[in-house]
């Protein structure tokens, strides 16, 4: 039976932090590494938010996890690739320094790795989508190599964890590449899978202490969960995140299509959690308010295709909140966006509904806004 622990915390104090850190891992049978072991701590360091925002792992359980592994004897590397570049030039270093990421890997004398810079390694591919996957040398080099995601509701993916955190070992304005790869969601989460299998993260911790749903993974609203959780195995903790979230098994393309290639368990009656009582635990924290492509959730899996073939829906840049910086130009795939007199003008029949845009603007200023039977469907949706 594998084994997710879940751990209650009622906030970020660093005490309360780190009992439930220890208290998750343990109960899922420990990290597996061996004492001088090289433990790459792969954050999800987005963009460059401030921690109280929700957007990124909280220094705090990173402070956590690094005592952990070096307690364990371990050497602990702190790391991600953000998404976004400004000038030609990726975020990383700015996302990592908002998020408190960096002070909080100073302050505990762990090594910071920038995985924009040190090299990159192509790695054949299984998936068909691309033959090779360019992925930074560092996370090949680790010994062991721990998904520390946020939990989060995601536009394009319904949810962000453990899997689709390890998109960042992909340097630099790769990640959003795949969107032009892979415009389909299906397809898209075919390469985020992939990726997972690549960078070989044997362990996955979640906080999810305070969680964010609606217009995630950046512009949603907090959610407290008061959770920490771990596991060996990321499938099946992205599967318990799942349930708690209140989401339906089958209907996160990661988690189905992972499973589906023997990288993990997807199905809740062959995970145990123990310590906590799943049924209890997503009573207690409720379900989650999705984003606005939410409401396919309620629509029989057969009627989905159909469906989405209605779905109608227009980015629009808020003039107010744009200050040109040029993110999302330079991280949109498909080039569909150009500066416009003051203000950012976005190509209809260029643009992919990536929602890169969205999820990088530093300023929050690009919205989803529904049009014709969607935005009918959303307003009945909110009357249920």
């Amino acid at each position: 039976m594998t084994r997710v622990g879940l751990a209650r915390c009622p906030s970020y104090a660093t005490g309360a932090v780190e009992a439930a850190v220890r208290q998750a891992v343990e109960s899922s049978g420990g990290l597996p590494m061996a004492p001088g072991d090289r433990v790459l701590l792969k954050v999800n360091a987005l963009r460059a938010a401030l921690p109280e925002r929700g957007v990124s792992t909280h220094p705090e359980v990173v402070r956590a996890m690094i005592r952990l592994v070096r307690d364990a004897g371990g050497v602990p590397w702190v790391g991600d690739s953000s998404g976004g570049a400004t000038g030609g030039r990726a975020r990383t270093r700015a996302a990592l320094e908002a998020t408190g990421i960096e002070a909080v890997t100073r302050e505990e004398q762990a090594i910071l790795v920038n995985l924009d810079a040190g090299g990159i390694v192509e790695v054949e591919s299984q998936c068909g989508l691309v033959d090779r996957i360019r992925v930074a040398r560092a996370v090949l080099e680790a010994d062991l190599v721990v998904s520390m995601a946020k939990l989060k509701t995601h536009g394009l993916t319904l949810m962000t964890g453990a899997i689709k955190n390890m998109l960042g070992v992909v340097p630099g304005l790769g990640k959003t590449g795949f969107h032009r790869i892979a415009p389909k969601p299906s397809d898209f989460a075919a390469l985020l899978v992939e990726v997972f299998r690549v960078s070989r993260a044997r362990y996955g911790l979640m906080d999810a202490v305070e969680a964010m749903e609606g217009m995630g993974p950046s512009l949603g609203t907090l959610k407290p969960a008061r959770l920490i959780l771990g596991s060996q195995d990321c499938v099946a903790l992205d599967a318990v995140c799942c349930s708690i979230m209140g989401l339906r098994p089958g209907r996160v393309h990661t988690s189905v299509i992972a499973a589906g290639r023997g990288l993990g368990v997807n199905d809740l009656d062959h995970i145990d959690t123990p310590g906590a009582d799943l049924s209890e635990v997503r009573r207690c924290v409720g379900p989650f308010r999705l984003p606005p492509t939410g409401f396919l959730e309620r629509v029989p899996e057969r009627l989905g295709r159909l469906v989405v073939s209605l779905v109608e829906s227009r980015l629009e840049v808020d003039e107010a909140r744009c200050r040109q910086c040029g993110m999302c130009e330079a991280s949109c795939p498909a080039g569909a966006m150009h500066r416009h007199g003051r203000g950012i003008a976005i190509d209809p029949g260029r643009c992919i509904k990536c929602l890169c845009c969205q999820e990088l603007c530093p300023e929050e200023a690009v919205r989803v806004e529904p049009v014709g039977l969607w935005a009918k469907a959303r307003r009945a949706w909110s009357r249920i």
